[in-house]
Order: structure tokens, then C-alpha cells, then sequence
């Protein structure tokens, strides 16, 4: 992994749960990884009062990656500002349903701060393949007609769940999505959408 730190930061520590980092190339050497496994990185650094601030970290091995898309991610602290990292992550009762059936899509919003959130909104529209029934939102109001969940205030390591009950036609869209947004600044846009 080649996470090295831009001029806007001053190394403190690393702490990897598995292999080597050496600050001053910025490579993260974990070595071999099994099939299902994961590794974390924990970076302390300062912030400087100027320089870049835009951190990316890249991952990359010897074998084939059949999805490249995922090998990068980038976070940008915005100084002074005030930020909210939402996301949206959203599931359904059956993956493999007929016409006729009636799914659940549950969709589960939250905030990892730091800060806490003000006019949060998830959108999800329900696409031509499906007949509204009925929802279900553990906090806000949702608008089967606009597919618009307003959650309102979010406060830092607050949840939320939405439950949506549809019929599935027999003809029409099925790609489902749902998108969260809020006024503060997004540090980490990447989990902003689930489909």
C-alpha cells in the first residue's frame, strides 16, 4: 500500500496490524493476504498550517485485479470547516425474487463525524419495477412520492435505518439506489451511495 503523507501533515506513528510502514517512502508492505482477509493501517499525524492536505492511499500486488476501482481511496480534511462523514449502505429481503413477490430494501444511514450533521437527506426513488407498499424510518419522515427520507440533524456516531416494502412487477427497472447527503462537508464522499 503507498500511503505517503502530503506536505500538509507531519508524521507521528503508524501502527499496521499486519507487515511494515516506513514513513519516509510512504509503503505499507504487507506481504501475502489470503483470500477474504483484510489489514488496517492506523496514521497519527499533525496538521501544518499550510500545504496540500489531499491524503490518498493506494493498494496494489502481484496478481491479476479484476476490479481496479476499489485500489484507491482519497480523504481531504477541509481546515477550520465543519465535516460529517455520512453513509448509506442498503440491502433486500431476496436477491432473487419473481413478479409478485414483496421484497424489504433496508437502508441504514449514518454519521462517523466528526462533527455532527445538519439537513441530512437520503434519497431513494423507487425504479418502475416496483410497487409501493408501505415504509418505515427509525428517525425523520420518508416520501414514498419524491423518495425523499429526511433525517433533519445527525448527530456524530448517530444511525439510522429506513425500511422500504415494494411489490416486484414483472417488467420495469430493478437497480435500486440510495444516495445520503448533508450540509457539512463530506470527508469521505465514496460511501455516499449504495445500490
Amino acid at each position: 500500500v503507498n500511503d505517503l503523507l502530503p506536505t500538509g501533515y507531519t508524521f507521528v506513528s503508524a501502527t499496521p496490524s499486519t507487515g511494515s510502514y516506513v514513513a519516509t517512502t510512504g509503503v505499507w508492505t504487507i506481504g501475502t493476504m489470503a483470500s477474504g482477509a483484510t489489514a488496517t493501517l492506523s496514521m497519527v499525524a499533525t496538521i501544518n498550517a499550510a500545504g496540500s492536505y489531499v491524503n490518498t492511499a493506494s493498494v496494489s500486488g502481484n496478481e491479476i485485479d479484476f476490479d481496479l476501482s476499489n485500489n484507491t481511496a482519497t480523504v481531504t480534511p477541509v481546515l477550520g470547516a465543519q465535516q460529517a462523514n455520512l453513509g448509506v449502505v442498503k440491502t433486500v429481503s431476496n436477491l432473487r425474487p419473481s413478479a409478485g413477490d414483496n421484497l424489504v430494501f433496508t437502508i441504514a444511514a449514518s454519521n462517523v463525524g466528526p462533527n455532527a450533521a445538519t439537513g441530512v437527506t437520503v434519497t431513494d426513488v423507487l425504479p418502475s419495477g416496483y410497487v409501493f407498499v408501505s415504509a418505515n424510518a427509525s428517525t425523520g419522515t420518508y416520501n414514498n412520492a419524491t423518495g425523499v427520507w429526511l433525517i433533519g440533524n445527525f448527530a456524530n456516531g448517530a444511525n439510522a435505518t429506513l425500511t422500504i416494502a415494494a411489490t416486484i412487477k414483472a417488467t420495469g427497472s430493478y437497480s435500486n439506489t440510495a444516495t445520503i447527503s448533508g450540509n457539512e462537508i463530506d470527508p469521505v464522499p465514496g460511501n455516499n451511495i449504495s445500490t
